[in-house]
């Protein structure tokens, strides 16, 4: 499975109402949670098919990092 095809199945099943999810970069996807209120950014191993949560926050603070390079502390 490439990049591509894991970005399509994760997004899915994602409510599109708010925002469809947008991929950063090859392996960073970032979701709208709750009305937009919320993003989660998330990394992908498409080899592996593993997913990490690398931030989740308010939108507000989501405005403040760097999503390419943010990582989970």
């Amino acid at each position: 499975m490439d990049d591509r095809q894991l970005f399509q199945f994760i997004v899915r099943d994602h409510d599109h109402a708010n925002a469809p999810p947008l991929l950063v970069k090859s392996d960073r996807i970032v979701f709208n949670i709750k009305g937009n209120a919320y993003r989660l950014v998330m990394s992908v191993d498409s080899e592996l098919a593993i997913v990490w949560i690398k931030w989740i926050g308010t939108h507000q603070d989501y405005d403040r990092i760097n999503v390419k390079e943010v990582e989970h502390e």
